[in-house]
């Protein structure tokens, strides 16, 4: 099944954020180390990115593996411990309650040394040879990099829904998905660049089995026109977006994920909807069986005094009711009259 995604990556420049996160210094390997975050909205989701490389002028099938770890916390300092080596790059993104990347994204950073005693068996290292991302990306616009540049992707054998993040390093990151299609394998995004020219900017991309790949580092040049033009819509595609839209697209982090976990709970706005639609459903089954009931009462008394031959009255005074089942009409009648004289 071939699921298409309209879309519009929208970056901005670095820009003040809801709440901060802060790094003392650069981790080393295996060493655990204190993230301390301020501000916000519990639970926050730090997504620690290591960048496969820093050389853009690799093809997309050299570019090594890179490594996605997210951490979930609910109050700061929170203590982490990363599995790459010294002089890996990497960059930090902070997301709260409230939105993907609204605590900001660091600037690249590298691992530094471990103190650690090379026979301490205290080693955390993670193989790094895994390339199996290449297997899911049946294309990818990594050439010219230009703002305002229409670019695409393809990727395929991947569960729906499938997310594409633009990390920015030291700036404003987001977070775009796809429609949830039942049984996709197949999803094609397209996007026009609105990364301003002069940024370093990298992909990150999941699906509903988890992280597929982190891109190699890339620079944004400046292209034909600083306007970036808007993608027709069409059929049931998601609308194409410009501009910085990062709390009407950012996905918020679920409050059902529990600290260092990993994030496996539903959406709230889902939940909430669901019960309400419950509710709503629930109600009008329940009116109609009300109503139900009281026409059949109704029914029933009506029946019981035609039965009895009790006169129905109304405003315009009493009235025979109409007696069947056989009964003569003529012969009632008539012994109404006699009961009247």
């Amino acid at each position: 099944m071939f699921a298409l995604t309209l879309l519009s990556l929208a970056v901005g420049l670095p820009t003040a954020h809801s709440w901060t996160l802060s790094l003392p210094s650069p981790p080393a390997a295996c060493e655990p180390f204190q993230l301390t975050f301020s501000g916000g909205v519990a639970p926050y989701q730090f997504t620690f990115l290591r960048l496969p490389s820093q050389n853009a002028s690799l093809p997309l099938d050299q570019w090594g593996a890179g490594h996605a770890i997210i951490v979930n916390e609910t109050t700061s300092p929170a203590s982490v411990t990363l599995p790459w080596a010294a002089n890996d790059p990497f960059v930090v993104i902070g997301s709260d309650a409230t939105g993907f990347a609204t605590g900001g994204t660091t600037p690249v950073m590298n691992m530094q040394s471990s103190d650690l005693a090379a026979d301490s068996n205290a080693s955390c290292l993670q193989d790094s040879t895994n390339n199996t991302y290449v297997q899911h990306v049946q294309s990818l616009t990594t050439g010219g990099m230009q703002m305002c540049e229409r670019m695409s992707g393809v990727f395929t054998d991947v569960k729906s829904p499938v997310s594409v993040s633009l990390v920015v390093p030291d700036g404003s990151s987001m977070r775009y998905s796809s429609a949830s299609v039942s049984q996709a394998t197949t999803v094609d995004f397209s996007w026009y660049l609105t990364v301003p020219a002069d940024n370093h900017m990298f992909f990150f991309v999941e699906d509903g089995n988890g992280p597929l790949f982190v891109s190699t580092l890339y620079s944004v040049v400046t292209g034909a026109s600083t306007s970036c033009p808007q993608l027709a819509v069409t059929g049931g595609l998601l609308p194409a977006t410009t501009g910085p839209l990062p709390m009407a697209t950012a996905e918020p982090v679920s409050p059902n994920w529990a600290p260092g976990g990993s994030s496996q709970g539903p959406k709230t706005g889902a939940i909430v909807g669901g019960v309400i639609g419950g509710l709503v459903f629930v109600a009008a089954i329940a009116g109609l069986v009300m109503f139900m009931m009281h026409r059949y009462n109704w029914n029933q008394r009506l029946l019981r005094e035609q039965a009895y031959g009790i006169a129905a009255y109304g405003p315009a005074g009493p009235t025979m009711p109409v007696i069947e089942g056989g009964v003569d009409s003529k012969k009632l009648l008539d012994e109404a009259s006699g009961m009247k004289a």
